[in-house]
């Protein structure tokens, strides 16, 4: 029978658990809803700089440019510098960001805002592999998937619930006080690092051999030229598209580059990016499905729009609707953990693709000719749980059962790089679909004028069936390539995860 000693000893330890969980979980959260927080205010911010939406645009693309390139780069310093000190570091940064993004409105300098976005984006880069690195190695293995369930709940709720918190403190605080969108991240920030000063853990390499510091640069502008040309192709036209001088170039010169890095890396001491990963056919095939989640992930961009058309509510009101998507991939993400550490990931990754598959096609066929209230939920509740047992969980699962430990954060910020990949793309390919059907009302209207207000929400209902049908089948391809990952069966069994 255990003391009390014994007993207080346990105790304790699962506080400290619990504060440490909730920290890095906190930093996941807000990095995670910056990513879409600032989209209702885009419009209020070019207003008041007097810029057109060419040029306001920025405040979103920026952000993402510089994100995708800070991942691989601080997941690589924390393997090399502890976890502790760079998280702390990230999270310093992104609340500076946040701060001079707020500054910018008193200083009446858009420029300012662009250059704190990018300091709030590096600091966002390094959040997300180091929190995850660190749920997915302080636990065993046996317990490993709902430890990673808790870090895909936050991650996928908040960039889900991204534009709808910027909409709600918009309302709160009035479009002239468009800064507190940016100004509440400090508190938490704040929070995160005095606490965490106290009570978050570090782990250093013991690693001498300098960094990378050519490969880190070959890196950064590859990921920036894929990242700025794939945002910017048009897939309404895409052989036009890819002859456009805001696409080739920098795919181009991306490609150029290429072969250069992995010279460079096959001959550092400590390389950015382990080459290690493209060879290795599993790493590979989660890289790849894992930027086809990020696909699917966009399309929780369009549930406003797409509520709004397909049952006549008012202009501003769909994003509500994307709380059916929160609550539903909330629940599913730590309930995918639990069963992956039951079942193995390989089955649970594939009913999540499963339930893509099927909100997708619910959409296409039941959903778009017939938009009720009920079909649109069904057709929400579907793809929630789908995200809910696809986003992060099994695919970081996967990457780190087939990597080092001491290589961790940067396994997973490689993952996190190509998932950006899907991210970029997503947006792109779905407002393709939108855009087709609209360019058919025109005809459909002239033939039946009396009609106009019902043929042309009719139509644009087609091109998100359309969209919502490209996600099923992309969620097609993942799962047949799921097939051929090779995973070990686990030997040990499985207990509960102690509370935290």
């Amino acid at each position: 029978m255990d003391t009390v000693e014994e007993v207080n000893k346990t105790e304790k330890k699962r506080g400290g658990l619990a504060i440490i969980a909730t920290l890095y979980l906190l930093g996941i959260f807000i990095g995670a809803l910056d990513t879409g927080i600032v989209t209702p205010a885009r419009t209020v911010v070019q207003d008041e700089f007097g810029i057109n939406d060419a040029t306001g645009v920025w405040i979103i693309t920026i952000y993402t440019l510089a994100y995708a390139v800070a991942i691989p780069i601080m997941g690589k310093l924390a393997d090399r510098r502890g976890r502790k000190i760079v998280y702390l570091i990230a999270v310093f940064l992104f609340g500076l960001g946040s701060l001079g993004c707020g500054l910018s409105q008193a200083a009446g300098s858009f420029e300012l805002l662009l250059l704190a976005r990018v300091i709030q984006a590096i600091g966002g880069g390094g959040i997300l592999p180091v929190a995850t690195a660190e749920f997915g190695t302080a636990f065993p293995e046996e317990k490993r998937g709902m430890a990673l369930g808790f870090v895909g709940m936050a991650y996928g709720v908040a960039n889900i619930l991204g534009a709808t918190a910027g909409s709600a403190i918009m309302d709160i605080f009035g479009n002239n006080h468009w800064p507190y969108v940016f100004y509440i991240n400090i508190p938490i920030c704040a929070v995160i690092i005095i606490l965490g000063i106290f009570y978050l853990p570090n782990s250093t390499s013991e690693e001498t051999q300098p960094l990378d510091f050519l490969g880190i640069g070959l890196l950064t502008l590859i990921t920036l030229g894929v990242m700025y040309g794939l945002k910017n192709i048009d897939f309404t036209d895409v052989p036009d598209s890819l002859a456009s001088t805001d696409v080739y170039p920098y795919l181009l010169g991306a490609l150029v580059l290429l072969p250069f890095f992995f010279w460079r890396e096959k001959r550092a001491s400590d390389p950015v990016m382990n080459l290690g990963y493209f060879t290795n056919r599993d790493i590979l095939l989660t890289m790849i499905i894992s930027i086809v989640t990020g696909i699917i992930l966009m399309g929780s961009v369009f549930v406003p729009q797409f509520g709004e058309n397909a049952l006549g509510m008012e202009e501003g009101s769909g994003g509500y609707l994307v709380m059916v998507l929160a609550v539903f991939s909330g629940i599913g993400a730590p309930v995918s953990g639990k069963l992956i550490d039951r079942f193995g990931v390989k089955p649970i990754l594939g009913i999540g693709l499963l339930g893509s598959m099927a909100g997708g096609l619910y959409a296409y066929y039941v959903t778009a000719d017939n938009p009720t209230w009920t079909n649109v939920i069904i057709c929400l509740v579907l793809l929630g749980f789908g995200l809910g047992f696809t986003m992060g969980t099994p695919l970081n699962y996967m990457m780190l059962a087939k990597t080092e430990e001491r290589e961790a954060n940067s396994a997973l910020a490689t993952l996190s790089l190509v998932r950006s990949i899907g991210t970029a793309l997503g947006p792109s390919v779905m407002v393709a679909f939108i855009t087709v059907a609209g360019a058919k009302i025109p005809e459909r209207i002239a033939a039946n004028p009396s009609q106009a207000d019902t043929i042309a929400r009719m139509t644009i209902n087609e091109g998100f069936g359309h969209m919502f049908l490209f996600v099923a089948q992309i969620s097609l391809v993942a799962l047949v390539l799921l097939l051929f990952y090779r995973e070990e069966k686990k030997k040990v069994a499985v207990d509960a995860l102690p509370a935290v």
